[in-house]
C-alpha cells in the first residue's frame, strides 16, 4: 500500500503540469487533471472473450471502466472499432476519432539480396512460402488455416510448400500446436516465434502467399505490411479487414474452411495474379 501511495504521489508530481496525457493501449487512469486521449485498437476481449484468459479479459474490462467518461478524445484504428466502442461502453461520437495504422518505410523499400539471403538461411527457409503474422492464438483462424494447408499439400505440384508463422504464442493454442502433429505437418509447419525487427521486410519478400483469414481485427496491420511488400493477401471479409484491404485482397468468409483452400488455389495456379 506504500509503494502504490509512493507511485501514484510520484506520477501526480511529474503530471500536475502535463495539458494532454494520451494512453495508447487501453489504460483510462482515473488520476490527474489532465485531458485524456486514449487510443483503443480492439474490443476482441469483449467480442470473443472464450479466445481471451479470463486474466486478460478482466484486466482489459477494468482499464476501460472509465472508457464513456473520463476521456476528453478516444482515437480508433478503424471504423469497425469505432462503432464498437460505441456499442459496448456508449461512448458520444463527438468523442471519438478514427486514425488508421500506417506501414512502415521498411515494407516499401527494395531488399538487399544478400541480407534476404542470410534472414533466410537463418530460418532454413527456402523462397516461395505461406506466411501468416499474427500471436498464435485461435481469434487468428490457425485450425482453418492448418486443415486448409494440410489439404493443399496433398496435391503433388504443392507437396513441398511451407507454411511459416511469424509471432508470439500468444494464448489458449494447445489445439494448434496439436492440430499441427494430428496432421503430420510438423515439417511442413514453422513457427518461428517473434523475428529481430529488421527481419521481417526479407520474409515477407520471399512470400508467395500471406494469409490473415482472422475472425475479428480492430484493424489488421500485417495486411497492410504484406501489400507493401507486394505480396498477394487472403483475409477476412469481417470486422475492419475490409477496411484494412480495400479492394488490394482476396475476401474470404474466416468461417470456410473451402473458400480459404479454394482461394490459395486459385492464387498459386495464378502467380502473375496483382493484388
Amino acid at each position: 500500500k506504500k509503494w502504490i501511495n509512493s507511485s501514484i504521489e510520484y506520477k501526480e508530481k511529474i503530471l500536475e503540469d502535463v495539458d494532454i496525457i494520451h494512453s495508447t493501449a487501453y489504460m483510462v487512469p482515473e488520476l490527474f487533471n489532465s485531458k485524456l486521449i486514449v487510443t483503443i485498437h480492439d474490443l476482441s476481449f469483449l467480442i470473443f472473450p472464450e479466445y481471451h484468459t479470463r486474466e486478460n479479459y478482466q484486466l482489459v474490462l477494468k482499464n476501460l471502466i472509465y472508457l464513456n467518461s473520463r476521456p476528453y478524445m478516444v482515437i480508433c484504428d478503424s471504423e469497425q472499432t469505432k462503432k464498437d466502442v460505441i456499442k459496448y461502453f456508449h461512448v458520444p461520437e463527438e468523442k471519438l476519432k478514427v486514425i488508421y495504422l500506417g506501414v512502415d518505410e521498411k515494407f516499401t523499400k527494395e531488399v538487399d539480396k544478400n541480407k534476404k539471403a542470410k534472414v533466410l538461411k537463418k530460418y532454413n527457409l527456402d523462397e516461395g512460402y505461406l506466411l501468416c503474422v499474427s500471436s498464435i492464438e485461435p481469434r487468428k483462424n490457425f485450425l482453418r488455416i492448418i486443415n486448409a494447408f494440410s489439404q493443399l499439400i496433398k496435391k503433388t505440384e504443392y507437396r513441398n510448400l511451407r507454411l511459416v508463422c511469424v509471432g508470439g504464442k500468444g494464448w489458449k493454442n494447445t489445439k494448434i500446436y496439436e492440430q499441427v502433429k494430428k496432421k503430420n505437418l510438423e515439417g511442413a509447419v514453422y513457427f518461428l516465434g517473434y523475428l529481430e525487427e529488421d527481419e521481417l521486410p526479407y520474409i515477407y519478400n520471399g512470400v508467395k502467399l500471406f494469409l490473415y483469414p482472422s475472425l475479428y481485427e480492430g484493424f489488421g496491420l500485417p495486411v497492410l505490411e504484406a501489400m507493401a511488400s507486394k505480396v498477394p493477401v487472403i483475409t477476412s471479409n469481417v470486422s475492419s479487414l475490409p477496411e484494412a484491404a480495400g479492394d488490394a485482397a482476396i475476401m474470404i468468409n474466416p468461417y470456410s474452411e473451402k473458400e480459404l483452400l479454394d482461394s490459395m488455389l486459385a492464387l498459386l495456379e495464378n502467380d502473375e495474379k496483382e493484388v
